[in-house]
């Protein structure tokens, strides 16, 4: 099983990319929500991939004391909610994706935030 250091070396770069990614190409961004909307299938798959990193980060790193395994510990719950919602009231994805369009500067940002302190505490 790997590392909280190894998880937030991995996560960590990958938010931060993804966040930037968002933040700088609204358009695109858009376009690859509407396609998703468009597939069931893939909604699912997402659903259950997300459930399944949750339940990993969890179980492997369930911890609440203040260091990187807090930071991994969050992202794991994020990532089990996350699916479960997508999984289990999949037309509440709508008003998730409505409330994340609306104010997608502020989750690119805290996905930006958040990425930088997972590798910061990964490669420091």
């Amino acid at each position: 099983m790997a590392s909280s250091t190894a998880l937030a070396s991995i996560f960590g770069p990958l938010l931060i990319i993804t966040s930037l990614w968002t933040l700088l190409y609204k358009e695109n961004m858009k376009k690859v929500i509407d396609s998703l909307k468009k597939t069931p299938a893939l909604i699912y798959f997402i659903g259950v991939f997300n459930v399944l990193l949750g339940v990993i980060f969890i179980n492997s790193f369930n911890y609440w004391y203040m260091s990187i395994e807090v930071l991994v510990t969050l992202l794991g719950w994020l990532f089990l909610i996350r699916g479960l919602l997508i999984m289990f009231f999949p037309k509440m994805l709508d008003k998730m994706i409505k409330t994340y369009t609306s104010s997608y500067i502020f989750f690119s940002l805290v996905g930006i935030a958040w990425g930088i302190a997972l590798t910061w505490f990964a490669f420091n």
